[in-house]
């Protein structure tokens, strides 16, 4: 049964943008594109009455407008959160007609986990100091550098929420022996 897909979201690389086409396309689905579309991932969206007619919905659609949408059955964030979706009146709607909505965390769990362990290697041996001397005076100040940079082994870190994202984390910081 062919499916009609909302679409608010443009992806940066023109490739993707392609094969989502092609590939509804070729599935047979139509795609309908929102008149205002986002290439960003945290832009909450306008209204549109686009969605009215679809069956999914990707990107991030206005909760109003998946509240209003009445063949709506799936929404496919493109956000590891959903604050703005998690309301009680959204649920409410989704629930009476038995859809569901769905995150990307899971996505974004190994890139976001290595790139903050990467900022936090990086900030305790004084990388960002060291990189700007290189690149201005080209100086050397190793002693005073060296008096601040510390090692992550069995220092303590703070977690304020434990999705996938932190979970992850919490496995490459492990080895390290952190509080």
């Amino acid at each position: 049964m062919p499916l009609t897909i909302f679409c608010n979201h443009r992806f940066l690389d023109d490739d993707a943008n392609a094969l989502l086409v092609d590939e509804m396309r070729r599935l047979g689905h139509r795609l309908v594109y929102s008149a205002s579309i986002t290439t960003s991932n945290l832009s909450s969206a306008a209204a549109d009455p686009a969605i009215d007619d679809a069956d999914i919905a990707f990107g991030q659609p206005d909760p109003a407008s998946i509240i209003a949408a009445p063949r709506l059955k799936f929404v496919q964030l493109t956000t590891a959160g959903y604050e703005r979706y998690d309301r009680d009146d959204l649920r409410s709607a989704m629930k009476s007609r038995g859809a569901a909505l769905s995150t990307s965390s899971s996505v974004y769990a190994e890139p976001v986990a290595q790139h903050t362990l990467a900022l936090m290697m990086a900030l305790s041996r004084q990388l960002p100091w060291a990189h700007e001397e290189q690149r201005t005076t080209r100086a050397w100040s190793a002693a005073p550098m060296r008096n601040k940079c510390r090692l992550l082994e069995e220092q303590t870190v703070v977690i304020l929420s434990f999705g996938t994202i932190a979970r992850r984390l919490v496995e490459l910081l492990a080895p390290l022996k952190m509080n």
